[in-house]
């Protein structure tokens, strides 16, 4: 694994055995979240923490 100067990780993985002639395949991938506070509740996304809603394995 290597990571450069802002964060991104990149993973190079060798192919299964009679693969290594295939076309290499890449994944990217983006996250981050936009707080949205409803009217009628008390929340400082700068300092409170967030309060996950988990239902079995989903979250």
């Amino acid at each position: 694994m290597d990571r450069d100067q802002v964060g991104n990780i990149l993973i190079r993985k060798p192919a299964t055995a009679g693969m290594e002639n295939r076309k290499p395949v890449v994944l990217q991938a983006h996250l981050d979240m936009v707080p949205q506070k409803n009217s009628d509740t008390v929340h400082d996304f700068t300092t409170d923490p967030i309060q996950p809603y988990i239902d079995g394995e989903w979250v």
